[in-house]
């Protein structure tokens, strides 16, 4: 019987257990073992195992991990119907060599699909510790179809969250042997306590921060670091509250990319999400601090923008943002020129509260595709101009 992937909800479950089970990890735990088991165990992985390139080109694998074996670091997993390992058959070793390879010179994801004697799918994943590159994460299935976008995306989630469990996992073994230490020092040389305590204050204060992380990671989008649509709904909620007590308008201006679906099916998902990332970054540089940019997904990007004494001043913004956008991105072999559609809805004239503001806003955006690339459209003159 053939496999398929499963459904939405089936990685929803899965990263809501995967979430929990990484939280709950301590310092007796071996996290790379552990990790493997979740992917096989909760994602139902075939294969699982973590790559990094040595000086001399060669890849070193650890932690293999299989569902119907597990093999540990002597680097020979045992899968159905391959009469070799996978890094072992000199053509898939091949593939799979340059596959971690991309991974670790591009910093984005890969994916593969072997031909083995039964087709083998494979996501290569990075993980990132402190903001390093660490490892690559590979998860293999026995299903002969490319990996779901949606997978992927919630793999580079939980490759985030892996990375950040590392550090505290990490975190919390040095502050152990450092106290471990402390009380030695303490009976042997009691004159260097005080300075040898700051050092493990330094230390909790890191692991704070590594805890702090993960909270982060509720409310920012993991490919662009934008706010997310939970952390953009809160701020739109501040933002109207204080418009009204100020009596002020605020703008909120729905953007998307113009044939974003061609750049992806011609130049792959890896440069669409490199200019998801660009796109982001260069939109944090055009607005104000007291202003807000979010990614609400795929190749959507809002916006408040507060202040906003009459509508010129957002059309204005807006014309600017879209002739800043339409300058080349340059990322890495590609220089992609692009066009945005942007619609606008106005706080309080628009609506009073935020989801008829992000229906207005969204109105009025697909009215500025309509009238071609690089429009932008403000829902109110659209609605005045439909009762004429």
């Amino acid at each position: 019987m053939s496999r398929h992937w499963p459904n939405q909800q089936g990685y929803l479950n899965a990263a809501l257990r995967t979430v929990q089970y990484l939280a709950s990890l301590t310092v007796q735990q071996d996290i790379w073992s552990e990790v493997g088991k979740v992917f096989v165990n909760f994602w139902g992985a075939d294969v699982v195992a973590f790559g990094r390139p040595q000086d001399d080109g060669s890849i070193t694998y650890h932690h293999w991990m299989h569902a119907d074996h597990e093999v540990g670091a002597d680097l020979t997993p045992l899968i159905t119907n391959v009469s070799r390992p996978v890094a072992h058959e000199p053509s898939i070793g091949a593939e799979v060599h340059e596959a971690i390879q991309e991974v670790f010179e591009s910093g984005f994801f890969a994916s593969r699909i072997i031909a083995t004697p039964e087709p083998l799918s494979l996501a290569f994943l990075p993980v990132n510790q402190e903001n390093q590159l660490t490892a690559v994460l590979l998860v293999g299935y026995r299903i002969a179809e490319p990996f779901p976008r949606e997978l992927l995306n919630t793999y580079l989630a939980m490759t985030v969250l892996l990375g950040t469990t590392a550090t505290r996992l990490a975190s919390e073994i040095e502050i152990r042997q450092h106290r471990e230490h402390l009380e030695n020092l303490v009976r042997e040389r009691t004159t260097k306590l005080i300075e040898i305590n700051e050092r493990l204050q330094q230390e909790i204060a890191e692991r704070r921060r590594a805890e702090q992380i993960i909270k982060e990671m509720a409310y920012q989008d993991a490919l662009t670091g934008l706010p997310n649509r939970r952390l953009f709904n809160d701020r739109l909620a501040i933002a109207m509250a204080h418009a009204q007590r100020k009596q002020e308008k605020l703008a909120v201006m729905l953007l998307d990319i113009d044939r974003f679906k061609q750049i992806n099916d011609t130049l792959g998902h890896s440069v669409g999400d490199q200019l998801l990332q660009a796109l982001g970054q260069r939109l944090s540089t055009l607005i104000r601090r007291s202003d807000t940019a979010a990614r609400l997904g795929g190749d959507e990007f809002i916006l408040i923008l507060t202040e906003i004494t009459v509508l010129e001043d957002a059309t204005t913004i807006a014309a600017k943002i879209q002739a800043a956008l339409h300058k080349s991105f340059y990322l890495n072999e590609h220089m992609l020129t692009i066009t945005s559609s942007l619609g606008i809805a106005l706080f309080p004239d628009d609506g009073t509260d935020a989801e008829t503001l992000l229906k207005h806003a969204d109105s009025a955006m697909y009215q500025a595709k309509e009238a071609g690339y690089g429009e932008y459209r403000h829902w109110q003159l659209l609605s005045s101009e439909a009762q004429e």
